[in-house]
């Protein structure tokens, strides 16, 4: 059962290459709207409890496992993801007449590029401040992260940090993440949580920049 809710936004996720028998994640963090999907292999679906009506059909898991009703509305939205890496791929790839697999995959290779080249200085810089302990340090060249970096400062509150950027108009944040065994297990509660800076494809080198300039001065 895999929680893809930070991973999503930054690869190509392919359930039957993980052979997952449970993948969730929320939509909005795929540029889509704010709801929740889970995809489970047809067998495992049938064994879960009845989440609806009583009189839902045994084989109606999208009923049956969504107490309350669909949500048309975000549901409609949702199609707009794919019409948005549709429009990624044909402005790098005009023309191109290919399957929406590979559609879909060609847009995620530019994003991971991308988001690779800015999250190497992003790393590079945390990893050169004093005082500045960053979560996930050490990890093998061949499980690069992604662009999202959790950090804590010693001697401060994590929150401090956010309130300091917003002045320079950078948005990140300060908290457990919904994680709070792993904070908790990082030493990270008495300050509050970790800092976590967080890149996708549509960031630019130049807000990189500023977001050092900022740090810098903050921290």
């Amino acid at each position: 059962c895999i929680d893809g809710v930070a991973f999503a936004p930054h690869r190509r996720v392919d359930v039957k290459d993980l052979d997952a028998d449970f993948y969730l994640y929320s939509p909005y963090k795929v540029f889509g709207p704010h709801m929740g999907v889970l995809y489970g292999k047809r067998e495992l679906l049938a064994l879960l409890a009845n989440q609806g009506h009583y009189f839902q059909a045994e084989t109606d898991f999208q009923r049956r496992l969504c107490p309350g009703g669909t949500n048309y509305e975000l549901s409609a939205g949702a199609a707009g993801i794919g019409d948005y890496l549709d429009q990624v791929h044909e402005h790098h790839y005009p023309g191109a007449n290919v399957e929406t697999r590979e559609r879909i995959g060609r847009a995620f290779a530019l994003f991971t590029a991308h988001e690779a080249a800015m999250a190497e200085r992003i790393a590079a810089f945390l990893t050169e401040q004093k005082g500045l302990r960053l979560a996930g340090r050490g990890a093998p060249p061949e499980r690069p992260r992604v662009g999202v970096f959790s950090f804590t400062v010693d001697g401060r509150d994590s929150r401090e940090i956010p309130a300091a950027l917003r002045g320079h108009k950078i948005g990140i944040h300060a908290d457990d993440f919904y994680a709070a065994r792993c904070i908790d297990a990082l030493g990270a509660r008495p300050q509050n949580g970790v800092v976590r800076v967080s890149l996708v494809h549509y960031n630019a080198m130049e807000e990189v920049d500023r977001l050092f300039t900022a740090l810098e001065q903050s921290l």
